[in-house]
């Protein structure tokens, strides 16, 4: 069999190109299978078993299909971002219903908002948690909504805080992404030295509404 070019990208029959992320392996029955990253939408995350690679197209129930193999690899493909980039808003769970709005506004700025803040006690909290920290990962920007907290002006909190460092590594390893602050936070804010540094060092930037 084939093997399998990691960080390949590779062309399905149907058209859409999609970055393999690794081999993986089923937790319970050990079965091999192939983790891959579609290259257009909000760039899901994807897994097939390891043997259904390379199967052949059905070229009776796909007629007009040229291509033999389910999932070809295409050496010359140069990925291209797409038009539109994702951002997730990152914030305290207490600003849930304000992050709506903000939504909305970053929407109307040409944005696809793929993560937005979870209300305290939600319904499948760790499920929701989950997910967002996924669509948090993949998203091209960040958007952290630090409104007044506490008697603090521009309140970041340290999971938030660590989620907007993350961004930072990002970018400081040649990544396109953009960490945008709705407001500098006041000098009570813990991580205000911290902040104050990205700003200064170009790798944060407050939001110009």
């Amino acid at each position: 069999m084939k093997e399998i070019k990691i960080h390949g990208v590779y062309r399905h029959f149907k058209g859409n190109y999609y970055l393999v992320e690794g081999i993986v392996f089923h937790s319970e029955t050990q079965e091999k299978m192939v983790l891959y990253r579609a290259l257009y939408g909000d760039g899901s995350l994807w897994v097939r078993p390891y043997d259904m690679w390379f199967e052949e197209v059905d070229h009776e129930k796909y007629p007009g299909i040229k291509q033999k193999n389910r999932f070809e690899l295409q050496e010359s493909y140069k990925p291209t971002k797409p038009t539109r980039r994702t951002i997730a808003i990152a914030g305290s769970a207490k600003f849930h219903k304000e992050s709506l709005d903000y939504k909305a506004m970053l929407e109307n700025a040409g944005f696809v908002v793929s993560a937005y803040l979870i209300p305290d006690g939600a319904a499948s909290w760790r499920r929701l948690y989950e997910d967002y920290y996924n669509k948090l990962l993949r998203a091209d920007d960040i958007f952290v909504l630090n409104l007044d907290k506490k008697g603090i002006k521009g309140y970041i909190g340290y999971e938030t805080f660590a989620e907007l460092s993350h961004m930072v590594v990002r970018k400081m390893n040649g990544e396109d992404a953009n960490i945008y602050l709705l407001q500098l936070p006041s000098k009570k804010c813990g991580c205000y030295d911290e902040i104050k540094e990205m700003v200064e060092q170009g790798w944060v930037k407050v939001w110009d509404s």
